[in-house]
């Protein structure tokens, strides 16, 4: 992508917009923001593609983009127009456990763990979504969270473990 070649460039638009707009939806219900933030961010690569490291991997690099640059937009809005970033992180989003039971049982359980996302602290939140909605390596969710890989291990596990436990509670 270095050399300026389009067709890499459009191939890695086309393989991540639908993750980078999922992922904007954790932190913004404004689609039209997320939209702008993600267009932003890849203008931002082209036009500084010579200048920027190689990388190994771009995902990564591009959700830590992406929040940053929402998060930024969302400041300034918040100053000129008095609107708050929806902080409520993965209200909308289902865990991995409702993969696991039957169709009869999936919107049952499906209430539950929504209900249960409620004793998590966002860090969890986001750590969770980027492991098992995302499909992200550990390492890779240490960049995005500018975190440690150990700091990322304990907070998914802490959560998942919470997870469990409000969900045995509330059978």
């Amino acid at each position: 992508m270095r050399q300026g070649n389009r067709k890499a460039f459009e191939i890695i638009y086309n393989n991540e917009v639908d993750a980078l707009l999922n992922y904007g939806k954790k932190f913004t219900k404004d689609e039209n923001l997320i939209e702008d933030a993600i267009h932003d961010v890849f203008i931002y690569i082209w036009q500084k593609k010579e200048g920027l490291n190689e990388l190994t991997q771009i995902r990564p690099y591009l959700f830590v983009s992406l929040r940053h640059k929402i998060l930024n937009v969302s400041k300034k809005q918040q100053k000129t127009e008095h609107k708050e970033i929806n902080d409520s992180f993965l209200d909308k989003e289902v865990s991995v456990e409702d993969r696991l039971i039957d169709d009869e049982f999936q919107v049952e359980l499906s209430t539950k763990v929504k209900k249960s996302f409620e004793v998590l602290s966002n860090r969890q939140k986001e750590a969770i979504y980027l492991r098992y909605q995302s499909n992200m390596a550990y390492e890779d969710i240490c960049k995005v969270m500018d975190i440690s890989y150990q700091s990322v291990r304990n907070l998914i596990s802490t959560g998942v473990k919470k997870l469990q436990t409000h969900l045995k509670e509330k059978k």
